[in-house]
């Protein structure tokens, strides 16, 4: 019975999971505004200063500082959008103030009102869960 109980809610996480958050695939996008080059995934990683404030990445090139984007693709729902790309350090942050503030992040929650630090998450972390996980361990 326990195990019946366990897979009802796991079905009902993913349920809803999935109403909140179709399935996606997310890719880095940066170019840089003032020498044009096309900064790969790690470049735009590497070029994050780990601020807590300061969203943008730094051309390799050139040095330019600018905003990268996570290009979200809900293959199934057909749509297309980007969303500002933080770094590792920005999103852990971001979800600690949500927690300090009202107790705990839920799917639903991030879906209403911080859909694109949900995509940086699962970029980062993996999974929504992976995330979590990590905050804890962080702070």
């Amino acid at each position: 019975m326990l195990e019946m109980g366990m897979s009802m809610r796991l079905t009902t996480k993913l349920s809803l999971k999935l109403s909140c958050f179709p399935d996606f695939i997310s890719k880095p996008l940066g170019q840089c505004p003032n020498c044009k080059h096309k900064l790969t995934g790690e470049e735009i990683k590497a070029g994050f200063s780990n601020s807590t404030i300061d969203i943008r990445t730094t051309c390799p090139r050139c040095g330019m500082r600018f905003i990268s984007n996570l290009v979200i693709d809900e293959h199934i729902k057909k749509n297309k959008f980007k969303v500002e790309y933080l770094c590792q350090s920005q999103v852990l942050h971001r979800m600690m103030k949500i927690k300090e503030k009202r107790g705990r992040i839920g799917i639903k929650w991030l879906s209403d009102h911080k859909r694109p630090l949900y995509y940086n998450i699962v970029k980062h972390f993996g999974t929504y869960e992976n995330g979590l996980e990590a905050m804890k361990l962080a702070y």
